[in-house]
C-alpha cells in the first residue's frame, strides 16, 4: 500500500479503537462507581485512538523498505528490448469495474483535514471568546481571595490569579502555563459559606490534578481525530468522570447539609448555563447535563472506592487494548509497499549480455543468431537487424528495401535476415556490420531475394548453434534466470509506476515490455490492440508516449503481471480500427 492508503487505514482503526475503548468502558463502569477509577479509564480510552494513525506516520518518516529487482543492463537504443524473451501473453481484460482504492483513500484523507481545520477554527474563535471574557474581569473582593488562598494551601499548590466576572455563568478555570481562575460575581452572595469554599476548591482541584493542561491536549485530539466521530463521545465521559473526581476531593468531609446545598448550587449552575460549554476552561457545571443525575447522585452518596478485582479488571483490559492496537498499527505499517530498486544480477562468467552485445563481432553476431530462440542473445539478432532497417528508412540512397520494422513486419525482417546471416560467411567488422550485410541479402532493392531453403537454415542453425552452446549457453541461461526471476518480482503496479518514472532503468524497462508485447500481439490471427508504423526513431518516440500514457489509465490489480498491465495500456492507446489517443502517426 501506499501512503496515502496506509493513513486512511490508519484513521479506520483509529474508529474501531474507539469502539472498543468505550465497550470496555462501559462495562467497568457498570461494575464500579469510582470516580477515580473511571476518570484514569477513560483518559486512557481517549488517547488510544491516536495511536494508529501517530504510529503509521511516524513509520512513514522513515525511509520505506527496497525490494531488489534483478534487471539485465541498459544497452543502445532500446536498453530492455534486448532483455525481452518473447513468450505469449495470456490476455489481459480490463474489469469493467474496480474501486479505486487509492482515490478512496485521498478523498478520506481530504475529508479528516477539512473537518480538522474546521474543529481548529472552532477551537481558535472560543479562544478568542475566552480571552475577550479575561479582559473584561474584575478583581476579587479580600474576602474571595482568603478563601482562594486558604483552600490552595490546603490543596498544596500556588495560588492562582483571581477575577470576577458578572458575565461569567459559573466558576472557570482557564491557561495552561498560568492558569487562572475566574468566579461568577453571584457566587459571593451564596449564603453557605462552606458551599463557596467546596466550589473554591472544586476548581483547584482541577488545578492541583493538571486538568487545565490536560483540557488543551484533548482539545488538540479532537482536531487531529475530527473525522472519528466516537472521539467527542469518549471525551464526554472522561469530562464526566473528572468532575465527579474533583466533587469527591472537594467535598472530603463534608456533612449532608454542605452536600445538599452544593447540589443546589450545581443545579443552579446547570439552569443558568444556555447550552453546551463553548470557553476552553474547565466549568463547575463540567459535561452539562447529560451526565448531571449521576454526578448530583454521587454528591450526595459519594461511591465507594472499586474493589481490588476491579481495579485489576480494568488495568488488563487497558495493557490488552494497548497491545492490540500497537499490533494492529504496526501491521497496518508494515503494509507499506517497498520501492523497487533495478540491480544488475550477477552471473557465472562475470561477463553479461550487454557487454557482449557491444564489444561483439561479425562471428559473434553469427553466432547469436544461432542461439535458441527464447534467448537474450537470439533477440539480440533480431534486434540489430530492426535496428539495421530503421536507420536504412532515412538513406538517401538505401542499400536495401525492407518494409517499416513493425507489426507482423517485424517477424518477417527477423527471420529472413536471420537466414542470411546464418547460411553466409560471417565477414569481418562489428555485429552491426554483419546485420547490415545480411538485410542487403535478404531485402535487395529492385530484385527478388535469393531463396534460402528451411533445411538449410537448420543445417546452418545446428552447427553454429552447438559452437554457442560452448561459448555461450551456461552464460544465457544465467540470464534467462535472472529475468524470469526479476519479472515475477515486479508487479503490475510496479510496472505502472515504471512507467511513470523518470528515471532511464525505469524507463527502459517500461518500454522493453511495450515492445516485447507488441511484438507477440503481432503473432496473433486477432490482434487486440494495433500499433501504428515506426518508420523513425520519432515515430517510435510517439509510439512509447502513447502506449505510456494508456497504461497510466490502467487500473491495476494484485494478481496482473507487467505484461498484463502492458497489455492493457497499448488497448486503450491502440484500439484497432480508432484513432489512438494523443498519437497521430507519422
Amino acid at each position: 500500500m501506499g501512503a496515502f492508503e496506509l493513513l486512511a487505514l490508519s484513521l479506520a482503526l483509529s474508529v474501531a479503537t474507539a469502539a472498543t475503548a468505550w465497550v470496555g468502558g462501559r462495562l467497568v463502569e457498570g461494575r464500579s462507581g469510582d470516580p477515580r477509577l473511571r476518570d484514569r479509564m477513560w483518559g486512557t480510552a481517549l488517547v488510544l485512538p491516536v495511536l494508529p494513525p501517530l504510529a503509521v506516520g511516524l513509520m512513514l518518516l522513515i525511509p520505506a523498505p527496497v525490494r531488489e529487482i534483478a534487471a539485465l543492463p541498459p544497452v543502445v537504443k532500446d536498453p530492455t528490448l534486448f532483455e525481452a524473451v518473447a513468450e505469449t501473453t495470456a490476455g489481459a481484460v480490463e474489469p469493467a469495474f474496480l474501486l479505486d482504492l487509492r482515490l478512496l483513500a485521498v478523498t478520506i484523507l481530504i475529508l479528516a483535514g477539512l473537518l480538522t481545520l474546521a474543529r481548529l477554527g472552532r477551537l481558535a474563535s472560543r479562544a478568542w471568546r475566552l480571552a475577550r471574557l479575561v479582559r473584561t474581569l474584575d478583581r476579587a473582593d479580600p474576602a474571595t481571595l482568603r478563601l482562594v488562598v486558604t483552600a490552595a494551601g490546603t490543596l498544596g499548590i500556588s495560588t492562582p490569579r483571581v477575577g470576577v466576572s458578572a458575565g461569567a455563568p459559573e466558576p472557570l478555570l482557564s491557561g495552561f502555563v498560568r492558569p487562572r481562575l475566574i468566579l461568577p460575581a453571584a457566587l459571593s452572595a451564596t449564603a453557605d459559606p462552606a458551599v463557596v469554599r467546596a466550589v473554591i476548591a472544586h476548581e483547584l482541584v482541577h488545578l492541583k490534578r493538571g486538568d487545565h493542561r490536560t483540557l488543551w491536549l484533548e482539545e488538540g485530539l479532537l482536531a487531529l481525530l475530527a473525522i472519528n466521530p466516537l472521539m467527542p463521545v469518549l471525551r464526554a465521559r472522561r469530562a464526566a468522570a473528572r468532575e465527579e473526581a474533583c466533587d469527591a476531593l472537594a467535598l472530603a468531609g463534608a456533612g449532608l447539609e454542605t452536600r445538599r446545598a452544593y447540589a443546589e448550587t450545581l443545579i443552579e449552575a446547570l439552569r443558568r448555563r444556555a447550552g453546551p460549554q463553548v470557553l476552553p476552561a474547565l466549568s463547575f457545571t463540567g459535561a452539562g447535563r447529560r451526565t448531571a443525575m449521576r454526578r448530583l447522585k454521587a454528591v450526595m452518596t459519594p461511591a465507594a472506592p472499586a474493589r481490588r478485582a476491579v481495579r485489576l479488571t480494568a488495568l488488563g483490559l487497558g495493557f490488552g487494548l494497548l497491545a492490540a492496537v500497537t499490533g494492529m498499527s504496526v501491521a497496518v505499517a508494515d503494509q507499506r509497499e517497498p520501492t523497487p530498486i533495478q540491480t544488475t544480477p550477477a552471473v557465472s562468467s562475470g561477463n553479461d549480455f550487454a557487454a557482449r552485445l557491444q564489444g561483439a563481432s561479425a562471428a559473434d553476431y553469427q553466432l547469436f543468431c544461432a542461439a535458441p530462440e527464447g534467448t537474450p542473445d537470439r533477440m539480440g539478432c533480431s534486434v540489430l537487424l530492426w535496428d539495421a532497417a530503421l536507420a536504412e528508412q532515412s538513406a538517401a540512397a538505401p542499400a536495401f528495401c525492407a518494409a517499416n520494422p513493425s507489426g507482423a513486419e517485424l517477424n518477417l525482417i527477423a527471420e529472413r535476415g536471420r537466414a542470411a546471416v546464418l547460411t553466409r560467411a560471417a565477414g569481418s567488422g562489428s555485429a552491426a556490420d554483419a546485420a547490415r550485410r545480411a538485410m542487403i541479402a535478404a531485402f535487395p532493392c529492385g530484385a527478388e531475394p535469393r531463396t534460402i531453403s528451411a533445411e538449410a537454415v537448420a543445417r546452418a542453425g545446428a552447427s553454429l548453434g552447438a559452437k554457442w552452446e560452448q561459448a555461450h549457453g551456461e552464460q544465457a541461461r544465467a540470464e534467462v534466470e535472472a529475468r524470469r526471476v526479476a519479472d515475477a518480482a515486479v508487479t503490475g503496479a510496479d510496472y505502472q509506476r515504471m512507467c511513470a518514472s523518470p528515471d532511464p532503468r525505469d524507463d527502459g524497462f517500461c518500454a522493453g515490455v511495450l515492445f516485447r508485447t507488441t511484438i507477440t500481439e503481432a503473432r496473433s490471427a486477432a490482434p487486440a490492440f494495433c500499433a501504428p508504423e515506426q518508420g523513425d526513431r520519432e515515430a517510435t518516440q510517439r509510439f512509447v508516449e502513447g502506449a505510456k500514457a494508456g497504461v497510466a489509465g490502467v487500473r491495476t490489480s494484485v494478481d496482473q503481471t507487467p505484461s498484463d498491465v502492458a497489455r492493457a495500456g497499448l488497448m486503450r492507446a491502440y484500439p484497432c480500427n480508432a484513432a489512438a489517443p494523443g498519437f497521430q502517426p507519422a
